[in-house]
């Protein structure tokens, strides 16, 4: 049987976890019904949507606009580990699809990495090319367990497509190509049921932040491939649901779960060394941000990084543990 032929038996359950995302959550919807006949192909696709408890009316512009959707209300903000797993509860469907209520999918998407998937019945997880607002393409990270080194340059030199040394010297994977991978951002990520299932979903320890990485890693453990497919794309808004908290939230937040992550799979005497690397890491990049404020006007974009580099000095002179710091997610 051809892979188009076994697509055309497919099902696929899309979860996408809303927390106030407004009108962007429409037309991440509109972008996943546009996947139902693809290049001549079709599969069968049900979304479900699980929301946090927003307060604005984002719900009810999906059940006017979309009333095939799904709706589970969780009635308060569980994080996106737990709004998943209680959305995979209900989910019987090959495959599932996550997908961020501010993300878009491009038109054939699903069926392109459906079709990789169907290919290689041992790849448990499948990402896109992720597409910044502007067109640009979103680096896939330091191909590696975050290590105190690796979290050091990645603050330090902040965005990583910026320098070409690095690459040379640190696991990378041209977003450009295809192939196995170590992580994923959970962005948009094909999943197969069977490989879930098996690793028994998201960890719910974690808040926002890293489950996806989490997942990858055990995934990993229990024999499954991790696969990155560059021809099927999506554009990300990025951070819609988070911006609103500001930026101390996402930042005490991020913070947070890599330290989880760290202890999870190194160990609690692990997670001091990745502190002072990002402590220091934080520092070097307050004292040059600050020096060239001192030559050019401060943009608020500016005073964000800055305020960003402030809390991660604060939180790690505050904790002497994961558990001392304690995510407002209500």
């Amino acid at each position: 049987m051809s892979r188009q032929s076994r697509q055309q038996q497919l099902h696929v359950s899309v979860v996408i976890v809303n927390w106030n995302a407004g009108e962007a959550l429409l037309d991440c919807i509109a972008s996943v019904e546009r996947q139902r006949k693809c290049a001549g192909r079709s599969f069968l696709i049900d979304t479900i949507l699980v929301d946090n408890d927003s307060a604005d009316n984002s719900v009810a512009l999906v059940r006017d606009a979309f009333p095939n959707v799904k709706v589970i209300c969780a009635g308060e903000n569980l994080g996106f580990a737990r709004a998943n797993n209680l959305a995979f509860e209900q989910i019987q469907s090959e495959f599932v699809l996550l997908l961020n209520p501010d993300a878009v999918l491009a038109d054939d998407a699903v069926a392109k990495m459906l079709d990789v998937a169907l290919a290689d019945s041992r790849i448990g997880i499948v990402g896109c090319k992720i597409l910044n607002p502007d067109g640009t393409t979103e680096e896939l990270g330091i191909q590696s367990f975050p290590i105190p080194l690796t979290e050091f340059i990645s603050m330090l030199f902040g965005r990583f497509r910026t320098c070409e040394v690095l690459r040379s010297v640190l696991p990378y994977h041209d977003p450009q190509k295809d192939g196995e991978v170590v992580k994923l951002y959970g962005a948009c990520l094909l999943l197969r049921r069977e490989a879930l299932m098996e690793a028994e979903g998201f960890d719910d320890q974690f808040f926002m932040y890293c489950e996806d990485v989490d997942l990858c890693f055990r995934l990993q453990a229990l024999g499954w491939k991790v696969f990155y497919l560059s021809t099927a794309e999506a554009v990300h808004l990025k951070g819609r649901s988070s911006s609103i908290r500001g930026v101390e939230f996402k930042t005490r937040t991020m913070f947070e779960s890599l330290l989880k992550l760290v202890e999870k799979h190194r160990g609690s005497r692990a997670v001091w060394p990745y502190k002072v690397a990002l402590a220091v890491a934080a520092l070097a990049r307050f004292a040059a941000v600050s020096l060239m404020s001192l030559f050019f006007r401060e943009t608020a974009r500016v005073s964000e990084v800055k305020a960003k580099y402030v809390t991660i000095l604060k939180l790690v002179m505050k904790s002497s543990n994961t558990k001392a710091i304690q995510t407002d997610a209500r």
